[in-house]
């Protein structure tokens, strides 16, 4: 029997697929959900050992006059959707600034990062589950495009910084992270991350 070879970017878009097929088939998880199908819904009541319930937000259609009110948006999609009880609550890339009608300078969004980080903090802790929370964040003068992620106590456990970035974030002003990305090691196993352009290398 010849041996199978499975990159990653085929496994992600082949997951991607049936995930997508998957939220279709379950009244589109966090988006509006058919009423007339709601109250048939059936929620499982116990998991398999290893079965990990992963959600996310799509911010199409979704637009803020400022950060903090795109973070209110933000949990008012995700309060819909704590019913199915997720382990994991992965947010898109820098959702707090992106469809933001006001802008503000690097410097100033890593600081209300560090603000608006305490409310998931918080829901992390409230809903048992962790939270990826992509944001900017900075340390020793440098500002970072990264996924900040908090455990289900609502700790932060630490976070990935976007390795690869794209002429126009260089631009910007932000900084690569470092070429070995941390490894998370969570109650069902261990998980790394990747940011968008991050995906194009191993």
């Amino acid at each position: 029997m010849e041996p199978t070879s499975i990159s990653r970017r085929n496994f992600i878009g082949k997951a991607a697929i049936t995930a997508g097929l998957a939220a279709l088939g379950t009244n589109n998880v966090f988006g509006k959900p058919d009423k007339s199908q709601a109250s048939q819904t059936q929620l499982p009541q116990t998991r398999l050992p290893r079965e990990v319930w992963i959600a996310t937000v799509s911010q199409e259609g979704m637009s803020a006059e400022t950060p903090e009110k795109m973070v209110q948006s933000i949990f008012t999609v995700l309060e819909k959707g704590i019913i199915y009880r997720p382990d994991v609550i992965c947010l898109p890339e820098v959702f707090m600034y992106s469809y933001i009608h006001s802008g503000m300078s690097l410097q100033k969004e890593a600081a209300l990062s560090d603000e608006l980080l305490k409310e998931f903090m918080t829901f992390a802790r409230t809903n048992n589950c962790y939270m990826i929370c992509p944001v900017i964040t900075h340390e020793n003068g440098k500002i970072y495009n990264a996924a900040v992620v908090i455990d289900r106590q609502g700790n932060r456990m630490g976070e990935y910084r976007k390795t690869h970035l794209p002429d126009d974030e260089v631009a910007l002003g932000l900084s690569p992270g470092p070429l070995q990305p941390p490894v998370f090691k969570a109650d069902f196993g261990v998980f790394v991350i990747q940011i968008c352009y991050d995906i194009h290398w191993d």
